[in-house]
């Protein structure tokens, strides 16, 4: 009887370990409601990853066999960064909590680049509007 209860004591023990585990685990792996989650999802990728360019700071996120990355940024209230694929390069903005999706042709990364989030309208302003330099002229 003694062997008996120990051992229904210690599996119970060994259950609530196990649980405690795993819902540790499932905690530690959820992104904050405050931060920034960017999914790109890459048609025929030709790179082996997507860069993230937001004031000076750079990030890069590996594409896996799927053609899926995913970029979860804590630090930024509010901020415009650029999407670089190889050479190219598309404006994005997003505040604190922004959840968006990012797709695009590797091959034509510029053409078939959408963005699907709270921010679509300005991040389709920001890549329409083309920024010139002042002429050099005295005034």
């Amino acid at each position: 009887m003694y062997v008996l209860r120990k051992e229904f004591i210690r599996d119970k023990i060994m259950k609530y370990f196990f649980y405690t585990c795993v819902l540790a685990m499932m905690l530690s792996g959820c992104a904050s409601s405050d931060d920034v989650v960017l999914n790109f999802h890459v048609e025929d990728p030709s790179a082996k990853e997507v860069v993230l360019v937001c004031h000076d700071e750079i990030a890069t996120f590996p594409i896996d066999e799927s053609g899926n990355a995913v970029a979860v940024l804590d630090k930024y209230d509010a901020a415009y960064a650029r999407v670089f694929y190889g050479m190219n390069f598309q404006w994005i903005y997003f505040e604190r909590g922004d959840k968006a999706d990012i797709s695009f042709n590797g091959q034509d990364f510029v053409r078939s680049f959408a963005f699907d989030g709270e921010k679509k309208l300005a991040v389709e302003y920001l890549n329409t509007v083309k920024l010139t330099a002042l002429p050099d002229e005295d005034y």
